[in-house]
């Protein structure tokens, strides 16, 4: 095989790849980089409790406590705290409410709606508030 038929074959390929990758992104455009994890302490802490990300991305909150910890949540919902201050959404978004969420379990929540979301653990929820400003 002649050398220039080989860098033909060899630029084909690298061609047909890169084809490949830019087709597949716009399959699948919820992509792990658009996934923010915010961690939940045994400190009873939001870990970072302020975000900021764009329409469409991802928040995932991740129990870290240690085995036989406590369960944590995480809610938008007024019913759900004690001093109804301490959450809200935006106008047009949905609250919600992650139920409880044991040690090494963890909650997901897509955000479609901009604006300020501050959102708290309802059993930890003097030391456990946080927010998400989603921007468009």
């Amino acid at each position: 095989m002649s050398a220039n038929l080989r860098r033909c074959g060899w630029l084909a390929m690298m061609v047909a790849a890169m084809l490949w990758l830019t087709h597949s992104r716009s399959l699948f455009p919820q992509e792990s980089a658009s996934i923010i994890v915010v961690r939940m302490t045994d400190g009873m802490k939001f870990v970072p409790d302020r975000v900021t990300i764009h329409v469409g991305q991802t928040v995932k909150w991740v129990n870290e406590a240690e085995d036989g910890g406590v369960a944590h949540t995480v809610t938008t919902n007024p019913e759900k705290v004690l001093d109804p201050n301490h959450v809200s959404i935006p106008d047009g978004a949905q609250s919600f409410d992650s139920g409880n969420i044991n040690p090494g379990r963890s909650y997901q929540y897509t955000f479609r709606v901009p604006g300020l979301y501050r959102y708290a653990c309802a059993p930890h929820e003097g030391t456990m508030r946080g927010e998400i400003t989603v921007e468009p």
